[in-house]
């Protein structure tokens, strides 16, 4: 099943940094949230999935299209 987007996701100590990048491989928007690591892995895992929605809010797609 052929999907129109990839996300990337950059973990890094002090923020995330999402991407969604069409099937052109071209960086259609980004996204840069702090990393909550003082909320522990919970708060980490809660950071991750707020950056990934961000991104499919922003841009009006559908998670099927991800």
């Amino acid at each position: 099943m052929n999907k129109d987007y990839i996300i990337s996701v950059d973990l890094g100590g002090t923020k995330i940094l999402s991407a969604l990048i069409n099937s052109q491989n071209k960086i259609v928007s980004r996204v840069k949230i702090p990393t909550e690591v003082k909320k522990g892995e919970h708060g980490l895992i809660d950071s991750i999935i707020k950056s990934l929605n961000q991104l499919i809010l922003d841009n009006n797609i559908s998670e099927k299209n991800v």
